[in-house]
């Protein structure tokens, strides 16, 4: 899942990103993974989960390091898993900052 359009964050001194996961089976060799990217080629991982499968929702939070906040930030999330029976759904993701 990857943004369409990016964000203008330049205004902001700081930023974070919060989403709801929810894992139904077994995460094999998997991962949910979040990237934060600019069109100037500058990107970094800002989460990783590799745990178990829980059939809950988890609210996660990721603090922006001070490169994302440009005004072309975007983010992209990636997801693997070898059980072709495992379910990776992600809702509700906001992106907020504090505005100088």
């Amino acid at each position: 899942m990857s943004m369409k359009n990016t964000i203008d964050l330049s205004d902001c001194i700081n930023a974070e990103i919060t989403f709801d996961r929810n894992i139904q089976g077994p995460l094999q060799n998997g991962y949910i993974k979040l990237y934060g990217m600019t069109n100037q080629g500058y990107h970094t991982e800002l989460y990783r989960y590799n745990g178990q499968g829980d059939n809950i929702w988890v609210q996660e939070t990721i603090t922006l390091p001070s490169q994302c906040l440009i005004d072309d930030f975007h983010i992209i999330f990636f997801t693997e898993t070898d059980d072709n029976n495992t379910l990776i759904r992600l809702d509700n993701v906001k992106v907020e900052g504090e505005i100088t």
